[in-house]
């Protein structure tokens, strides 16, 4: 609605105010009775001082404001929210996952939510996808991996993505955990070398 062009606002006031519409292509009004549920996340006041939006429309919608603040200052909601997309996501991705680890909590609890609920939606939704079968809570690194440790998860020969974390290492690879670990593009192309797929 916020991004809603003037023209069009002048549309939609005309509807509001008459009560009347007119289907695109014909040439017959037609009376509405309808209710108006709208949504912005746009400072409509202020649009409307600076002449993006129509101060009439503002003040034919403004009949009750229902203010809805950002996640970031509805930090009792997070823990709330969290829990639906972990279930509504596990549900969805087939996966058995039961909670979150404490400091997977705390970084959901610190961290800002300038893509508010929907950012949220995301991060556990990457979280389940990356859990690994068995994994009963989603860790940190799962959630924000740029806050994770630095390490390279790679697809197994059948396909599974391995968790860096918790892939077997062996005795060479024990020797060279002080090398520089490969690109994962790198890896990749490996992978497909191996399987002549290159």
């Amino acid at each position: 609605l916020g991004e809603l062009p003037l023209p069009a606002q002048a549309k939609l006031l005309r509807v509001l105010q008459q009560g009347e519409i007119e289907r695109l292509g014909g040439n017959q009004t037609r009376k509405i009775d309808v209710r108006i549920v709208a949504a912005t996340n746009v400072d409509l006041t202020e649009a409307a001082q600076a002449g993006r939006f129509r101060q009439d429309l503002l003040y034919r919608l403004n009949v009750y404001p229902i203010e809805i603040p950002p996640l970031r200052e509805r930090l009792d909601d997070i823990a709330l929210l969290a829990k639906y997309f972990l279930e509504h996501y596990g549900r969805l991705h087939n996966k058995r996952i039961v909670g979150f680890e404490d400091a997977a909590m705390q970084a959901l609890h610190n961290h800002p939510w300038p893509g508010n609920v929907r950012e949220l939606g995301n991060a556990v939704e990457r979280a389940v996808i990356l859990a690994l079968p068995g994994q009963l809570n989603i860790p940190m690194s799962s959630l924000f991996p740029a806050m994770a440790a630095p390490l390279v998860d790679r697809i197994s020969a059948s396909g599974q993505l391995q968790s860096a974390a918790t892939r077997p290492r062996s005795a060479s690879s024990e020797h060279n955990a002080l090398a520089p670990a490969p690109s994962p593009s790198a890896q990749v192309l490996e992978l497909l070398q191996q399987h002549g797929l290159s």
